[in-house]
């Protein structure tokens, strides 16, 4: 799920630690205004990935570069709807009780789940299953990696 701004503070504090300048300048945030996602001018975001995910990424070795990151309705897969070109986005894990920074990906365009698939998959959209994408799919490809569709998604950003 996209975290707020305390949560975007520990991964500072993390990053301090590890001396991670150049990843620190990219956690800049600029004020918003309102409630917990009423902001106007994102520059990151942080998104949590899985236990489950990742270990299956390990399995397939899927070891980057960081390419897309798909976004959705639910908490689960959180909308990327406040987030435009030129914002970086930041995976990140829980592991022994560790906020862990998997990768960076800065969103070089935003698109739908169907001109994803069709422009680079290259599949047709109607190969995909119709409501949420279950695991059957990135499991009969796992060349795809990260890269493969899961869940609910509505939105896709494709990193530069």
């Amino acid at each position: 799920m996209l975290v707020g701004a305390g949560k975007i503070e520990a991964v500072r504090s993390a990053l301090l630690q590890t001396g991670d300048q150049h990843r620190l300048r990219a956690l800049r945030l600029r004020k918003h205004f309102g409630g917990f996602w009423g902001r106007s001018n994102v520059e990151c975001d942080v998104t949590l990935w899985t236990k489950d995910r990742c270990g299956w990424l390990r399995r397939v070795r899927d070891r980057g570069p960081l390419r897309v990151i798909f976004g959705g309705p639910h908490t689960s897969l959180p909308s990327l709807a406040n987030l435009r070109v030129g914002d970086t986005i930041f995976p990140v894990w829980i592991c022994d009780g560790q906020l862990r920074v998997i990768a960076r990906m800065q969103i070089g365009q935003l698109t739908t789940l169907s001109e994803y698939v069709r422009e680079h998959l290259h599949m047709e959209p109607a190969r995909l299953p119709v409501g949420p994408i279950g695991h059957e799919f990135p499991e009969q490809h796992p060349e795809l990696g990260h890269r493969a569709p899961l869940g609910c998604i509505e939105q896709v950003a494709i990193g530069f």
